[in-house]
């Protein structure tokens, strides 16, 4: 799998005074927290966000070869807001949506399974981008299971 930013759109809640908005930001543009402290650049945060195992695990549930555009949606659990400068003014983030090219490959291998001992097993050789590797899964009698890829 293979992602690229090229957009970041923040969704802003309204003020007394703005409407609610869409903000197309820049990798420098700084977050805030409630009491007006730069908390550091968007960037960061959006790195963060598609390093994350919430983003690996929605976009690999939607993973198709043909699919060459993804979009991420992320909603704060805890309030951070952008500053807006004409008038200065911070505003609530209410989500983030990050867009931008993928590429997907997808490779089929032959599993195969058996036990050594009380120890299930299951392994595969495959290729992944352009590399050799071996796939190893194992679970014991608690029902413990450990995976590992080893890259030759």
């Amino acid at each position: 799998m293979t992602i690229t930013v090229q957009e970041v759109l923040v969704a802003v809640l309204p003020t007394p005074n703005l409407a609610a908005e869409n903000v197309v930001v820049m990798p420098d543009n700084a977050v805030f927290a409630v009491d007006g402290t730069e908390i550091g650049p968007i960037g960061e945060w959006v790195r963060l966000l598609v390093e994350s195992a919430y983003a690996r695990d929605y976009l690999l549930s939607q993973a198709k070869e043909e699919l060459r555009w993804f979009e991420l949606q992320w909603e704060p659990h805890d309030r951070i807001f952008l500053k807006r400068t004409e008038p200065e003014t911070l505003r609530e983030i209410e989500s983030i949506k990050i867009k931008g090219p993928c590429e997907f490959k997808i490779s089929q291998f032959g599993l195969r399974r058996g036990a050594l001992g009380e120890i299930q097993l299951a392994w595969a050789k495959t290729e992944i981008q352009g590399q050799s590797a071996m796939f190893v899964a194992t679970r014991d009698k608690e029902g413990v299971e450990k995976i590992a890829v080893h890259l030759m």
